[in-house]
């Protein structure tokens, strides 16, 4: 009987059910941690020894200022984009001088958007070699140094809208969950090496702005009946994308993640960090469709999606 009853009143149980767990899980994130100080290790006479290997740092700006803040605190960090990039930075293995910490794959910037079908073959094919067939190249060579050091692997990850299974963004979505299978594999493969999964929320970049049109230039090169089937809804998402519509964390939160991760003993190998990140991918998970539709202010319809603003 009680089944019964849950059954007959989804919306209102997981509504419940998803204010009680939010209000612990803000509780929780909002206890603030005991301050210890965040240095990269030196030399006996205070030079410099831990070096950092970061991709993507041209075309993601989160990326670009963690680089500079690991730089700060005395890490030499060497950026890169190409496998040919890594090739000139990399020292040979023997080598005793510097210590090799590890190697930070932050997400592509540039992944395609869209109905499925409007997503021609060469971008997801071009998306998923900058996703997941680059950061895998540059981790085997990489992975020498790595045990030889006891360097670590540590992907950054965009997960809210992955959490969430959002329409429009297919191959973001689909190298999402290849990245934390890879991780999950890599951390049983290679035990020696630690691999660490740093699922990201909204971060308060000051700077950026998100363009109101971004998606008119989309929808344009679409056809008609493309346009008819998707353009309202797609513009309701892109313009207004899901991790904006919640107000970002300080960037210092990811900043002392990714370097607890690079130096802790016993890091963790899954973390969340950043505003949105637990909450969306724990009601992701628990909510029944019919809540998470009327919380994400989603209504179905036979020709795609709509977003009802309120």
């Amino acid at each position: 009987m009680i089944t019964n009853w849950i059954n007959e009143n989804q919306i209102l149980v997981g509504c419940v059910a998803g204010a009680s767990s939010i209000g612990l899980i803000l509780y929780i994130s909002q206890q603030k941690p005991r301050k210890k100080r965040r240095r990269a290790e030196r030399t006996p006479n205070g030079s410099r020894k831990e070096f950092l290997v970061i991709t993507n740092v041209n075309s993601n700006p989160l990326a670009a200022s963690l680089a500079k803040d690991l730089e700060h605190r005395g890490f030499i960090i060497f950026c890169i984009n190409t496998f040919e990039e890594l090739a000139r930075v990399l020292p040979a293995p023997g080598g005793k001088v510097m210590h090799f910490a590890g190697v930070i794959i932050a997400p592509s910037a540039d992944l395609p958007t869209g109905p499925l079908e409007a997503i021609d073959t060469e971008s997801f094919s071009t998306a998923m070699t900058c996703s997941l067939v680059n950061p895998v190249h540059i981790i085997q060579n990489c992975l020498p140094l790595l045990r030889e050091h006891h360097g670590r692997i540590v992907f950054l990850d965009d997960w809210i809208i992955p959490s969430l299974h959002a329409p429009f963004y297919t191959p973001h979505i689909m190298a999402s969950y290849a990245i934390s299978a890879l991780c999950a594999t890599l951390a049983r493969e290679i035990p020696s090496v630690l691999t660490i999964h740093v699922k990201l929320g909204t971060f308060d970049l000051g700077h950026h702005k998100q363009d109101k049109n971004s998606s008119r230039a989309d929808i344009l090169s679409w056809s008609p009946s493309l346009r008819a089937a998707y353009s309202s809804n797609y513009r309701s998402y892109v313009d207004k994308p899901i991790p904006n519509r919640v107000k970002g964390s300080n960037i210092k939160e990811l900043y002392h993640c990714v370097f607890d991760a690079l130096t802790d003993k016993r890091p963790r190998s899954v973390v969340s960090v950043g505003a949105g990140v637990w909450i969306y991918e724990f009601l992701g998970r628990v909510l029944p469709e019919p809540v998470l539709r009327y919380l994400l202010k989603i209504k179905g319809k036979d020709d795609g999606w709509e977003i009802v603003e309120s």
